[in-house]
């Protein structure tokens, strides 16, 4: 047994562990530490494998370094690993480090108070900026509701506002009548300017859009006497239509060239003693035929009658009579007369004649129609002729072709031949029912 037990201690000191020893003999570590104990061997210290690393971690706690930081120099995965390390092996220096975290932590909390206090006071500072701002909008006039939506906030947040800095809130109609009144002084002011300056209260009253005895009375409040047109010049024009009209200008005439209605160039004419002189009766044609023409292009009455010199309702009345009598006789329109010359380039579809020149009763343009198919039918135009040469179909339809050939006369009042008119007229005729 001593044998035995020198042979342990020997192997001991030879520098194998206790586990090997252990394991040679068949003895457990416990009995083999017996041994070696009663023997009075010396054991080595106890060196736990992560010793250098532990001892690495308290060093770098030691500087101050984060605990996230050594943790990821040593690959650890979990912070609370560094701590308990370094409270196992140096307590003082997790207890400074503790002491580091909670005076960093306050710092960061003073930090954030600090910001806090400013962003308030910033915020306090920025209402109260908003808020005079929005007493200064509401001095100035403007409505409630813009100015709460040009400061982004709630009508009854902006009423609160104004109640809390004294002012009275104003109700759109009293914003509508400052505004108005404004206005009104505004327009005011600048129409005494304007008759301090030599312009004529007629001007002054149509450029306003006002009365001629407003502006007086507006010129008179402020001091100012009124200046009205120079009468020369009323009486300049008064003679100038008068003299046109006793040269033997058509009233008509007189109102287009002057700028004045029909109505008013008659009433001057007869003050002076002067009896108005209307449009002879083919003159007053073509300038139907002129309405007419411009009803078709689409122009307002309004826009025909001041062309002309004529009164609207006279303009109206040439539109609505023309329009009527071609619906009612032929069954087409304006529009559809208007294509139909077109299509014959303004020429007679008899003798292919302009109408233009001739007198009325036999160079005036009329509408061509088969009398068998009835009225109102748009198929029984056949075409747009002279008078004079719708009289000589009329002729020829009846079986009347002696009256024809004796009576017929050309648009100009020239006599032609009558066998060449016949011959002419029956083509014509033949044409037409054809198509």
């Amino acid at each position: 047994m001593a044998a035995d037990n020198a042979a342990l201690a020997a192997e001991f000191a030879a520098g194998m562990s206790v586990r090997d020893i252990a394991a040679a003999h068949g003895l457990t570590r416990a009995k083999v530490r017996h041994i070696l104990h009663q023997s009075g061997a010396r054991f080595r210290p106890y060196r736990r494998p992560n010793a250098a690393r532990d001892e690495a971690i308290v060093a770098a706690a030691r500087e101050g370094t984060p605990d996230e930081d050594i943790a990821a120099a040593h690959g650890i995965r979990r912070v609370n690993r560094v701590r308990e390390i370094v409270l196992r092996e140096a307590p003082e220096v997790a207890r400074e480090g503790a002491a580091r975290k909670a005076a960093a932590r306050e710092a960061r909390k003073a930090a954030a108070r600090k910001a806090r206090e400013t962003a308030a006071r910033e915020a306090r500072e920025a209402r109260e900026r908003r808020n005079e701002a929005i007493v200064a909008d509401h001095a100035a006039g403007m409505l409630t509701r813009d100015i709460a939506t040009a400061h982004g906030l709630l009508r009854h947040r902006v009423l609160a506002i104004l109640r809390e800095a004294g002012v009275r809130p104003a109700t759109r109609r009293e914003v509508a009548d400052r505004e108005a009144h404004e206005a009104r002084e505004r327009r005011n002011e600048a129409i005494v300017a304007a008759a301090r300056e030599g312009k004529p209260d007629e001007d002054i009253a149509a450029t306003h859009g006002l009365s001629v005895n407003r502006v007086h009375k507006i010129a008179r409040t402020a001091g100012v006497k009124p200046i009205r047109r120079a009468a020369f010049e009323r009486a300049a024009r008064k003679a100038a239509i008068v003299e046109a009209a006793r040269g033997g200008t058509p009233t008509e005439d007189i109102a287009a060239a002057h700028g004045l209605g029909f109505d008013n160039v008659c009433y001057i004419l007869r003050t002076a003693g002067v009896k108005p002189i209307r449009r002879a009766p083919h003159a007053r044609l073509a300038h139907n035929a002129a309405i007419i023409a411009e009803y078709v292009e689409g122009m307002p009455a309004k826009d025909s009658a001041r062309a002309h010199g004529l009164p609207l309702e006279r303009v109206r009345r040439i539109r609505i009579d023309r329009e009527y009598s071609l619906r009612k006789r032929y069954g087409i329109t304006c529009a559809e007369y208007a294509a139909l010359m077109e299509r014959q380039r303004g020429l007679c579809a008899l003798c292919e004649n302009p109408f233009e020149g001739y007198g009325r009763m036999g160079g005036a343009p009329q509408v061509d129609h088969d009398h068998a198919l009835g009225a109102r039918n748009p198929d029984a135009v056949r075409g747009i002729v002279h008078a004079a040469c719708n009289t000589l179909i009329g002729f020829v339809e009846c079986g009347r072709l002696q009256e024809g050939r004796t009576c017929y006369r050309s648009p100009s009042g020239a006599r032609r031949d009558a066998d060449a008119d016949l011959r002419r007229t029956f083509r014509y005729l033949e044409q037409t029912k054809t198509e």
